[in-house]
This record gives structure tokens, C-alpha cells and sequence, in this order.
């Protein structure tokens, strides 16, 4: 008796063939029997699903070595966004002391003009009590009411915007109430 084999095969080619198609290049597979070729595909399922953990392991490496970029590219943004925050403060810090020193020469000023005013005031006293004139003490104590007059509108004027933000400037008086 004589033995059949039922045989399936596969002619793979490849890119190699030679134009004159004698089969340098080819692959064949062969299964001689249902069982080698039950193995045989569950080898190629095996193969695939390596292959296919092999590119997810792949892509999983890729994102996470994105999301470490990002995390970096973040952290540097951060770090610029503080030494910026830094910077304004150090910048609001010296504008403050800044318009502090402009304000204690502003009251420096006026005292140094209100206590020469005062002086002159005195001296005129003394030269009026002598000559019997005092039309000049007058005058420096009409001078003295001004500079005491202005300087306590001035801080009236401060005391109210300081107080209200919804005075602004404007009017005959210089203030009003915005609506």
C-alpha cells in the first residue's frame, strides 16, 4: 500500500527573483500534515503577538520619554515664569522706595520752607517792635496761612482718594464722584 501525504504550501517571493523567474529568492512553506500546520500557525500567532508587545513596549517607551520632555519643558517654563515674578517684585520694590524717598522730599522741602518762613516771621516781629511798622509781619503771616492752607488741602485731597478709589480727577474742585 502506498502512502498518500496531503500537502499544503505557500510560494513566498521576495524582492531577489531574477527576472528569469528560476525561484532564487523564494521561500516555501511547507505542512505535510494538519498538526504541523495547526503548530505552524499557532507559531505565526505567537510570532505576531510578540511582535505586537515588542512595538506596544516600543510606543509605551516613546510617550513616556514625551511626557519626560514635556515635564522638563514645563519645569523650565516655570522656572522662567518665577525669575520673572522675582524680577517684578524687585522692580515694584524700587519704585516704592523710590516715590518714599520723592514724598519725604516733598515734607523735607516744605518744612525747611515753612520753618524759614517762621524765622522770617520772628525777625520781621523783632524789627517791627523796634520801627513800630508791622505791615511786613502781616504779609509773612498771610505767606505762612498759604503754605499751612495749601499743604492741608493737599493732604485733604490725598486722605480722600486714598480712602475712596472711586474719586477721581476732574471738575472745578478737582474731584468728583464717578457714577
Amino acid at each position: 500500500m502506498s502512502e498518500v501525504i496531503d500537502v499544503d504550501y505557500e510560494v513566498i517571493s521576495t524582492e531577489d527573483n531574477d527576472s528569469k523567474g528560476n525561484g532564487k529568492g523564494t521561500d516555501i512553506t511547507v505542512n505535510a500534515d494538519p498538526i504541523s500546520a495547526a503548530i505552524s500557525g499557532v507559531c505565526g500567532i505567537v510570532n505576531n503577538v510578540t511582535n505586537a508587545a515588542k512595538e506596544y513596549g516600543m510606543c509605551k517607551q516613546q510617550e513616556k520619554t514625551k511626557r519626560e520632555a514635556i515635564k522638563a519643558q514645563m519645569k523650565v517654563e516655570i522656572d522662567k515664569i518665577n525669575t520673572q515674578k522675582e524680577l517684578c517684585l524687585k522692580i515694584l520694590d524700587a519704585q516704592y522706595e523710590i516715590r518714599m524717598y520723592q514724598i519725604q522730599a516733598f515734607y523735607q522741602q516744605y518744612k525747611t520752607a515753612l520753618d524759614d518762613a517762621s524765622d522770617a516771621l520772628h525777625g520781621a516781629i523783632e524789627v517791627a517792635k523796634e520801627t513800630k511798622n508791622f505791615t511786613d509781619v502781616c504779609a509773612l503771616l498771610e505767606m505762612e496761612r498759604s503754605i499751612l492752607k495749601d499743604s492741608s488741602e493737599a493732604e485733604m485731597k490725598f486722605m480722600e482718594l486714598s480712602s475712596n478709589p472711586r474719586l477721581a480727577v476732574g471738575g472745578n474742585n478737582g474731584l468728583l464722584e464717578m457714577q
